[in-house]
């Protein structure tokens, strides 16, 4: 399974969208989106075409999302407005203003409530990997013994500098655990492709075919060697025949 992104998260909401209205629609009153000259471009192509282009990595990302939400149920896991509401205060600092701020989601097609949404995900989607893979205090003073020349001289005392280094781990265990956390998490649930052009994972070989490549992989026949039988008396053996030196 892909990378649980904020890109990728974003094409897919974009996506499902479309295969939403895909399925609904019929060939009947599939609506004209654009036109070109005297050829049309219909919605339900559209959708075809983003199934295709984008369609297997865009479904792991849906499924993603909503394997998040049944284990965060499991665990009791949530996200409140006000985490949301911290995580969009530091973005703004970063970007510069409130204008940078909203001119930068209008460019990524973001609105306001979208991209809080989108933020809202990731957020829940980091604490439910937190609980599987959760940062020791051992891993936090390795951490600051390693490092701790790259905070100044003298560096901060560790407990000053412990949301920043669990913040780093976290973010290096994410980026090494995420597949198998989610790979883990597909098992869990059940996932299932029931469109088998969208699905991620190839498909198990059915029973008969199993059958079917283990004849064809049986050990090769080994002869055993050939041994000649012992001549009798009647099968006398030629003997080379020599010439007399001529005389002169």
């Amino acid at each position: 399974m892909k990378k649980f992104d904020l890109s990728m998260l974003t094409i897919a909401i974009l996506v499902l969208a479309l295969v939403i209205v895909g399925v609904a629609l019929k060939p009947a009153d599939d609506p004209v989106i654009a036109t070109t000259g005297k050829s049309q471009i219909t919605q339900g192509q559209l959708y075809e075409h983003m199934k295709e282009s984008y369609g297997k990595q865009t479904l792991g990302i849906l499924v993603s999302r909503n394997l998040v939400v049944e284990e965060a149920k499991e665990l009791g896991v949530s996200v409140q407005e006000s985490e949301v509401d911290q995580e969009i205060n530091k973005l703004k600092e970063q970007i510069g203003s409130e204008e940078v701020y909203q001119k930068t989601l209008k460019r990524q097609g973001y609105t306001e409530a979208s991209f809080r949404g989108t933020l809202r995900t990731l957020l829940l989607r980091d604490k439910v990997f937190a609980k599987a893979y959760p940062v020791t205090d051992e891993e936090i003073q390795d951490y600051y013994n390693k490092y701790k020349s790259n905070f100044g001289d003298p560096a901060p005392a560790l407990e000053q500098l412990r949301p920043t280094i669990v913040e780093e781990l976290n973010a290096s265990k994410r980026k090494k655990y995420m597949d198998e956390w989610l790979d883990g998490l597909e098992k869990k649930f059940g996932v299932q492709y029931l469109d088998p052009s969208l699905s991620l994972k190839k498909e198990e070989p059915k029973a008969e075919e199993q059958k079917t490549e283990a004849s064809k992989k049986e050990e090769p026949k080994t002869e055993a060697p050939k041994t000649e039988a012992p001549k009798t008396e009647t099968q006398k053996t030629e003997t080379p025949k020599t010439e007399a030196p001529k005389s002169n």
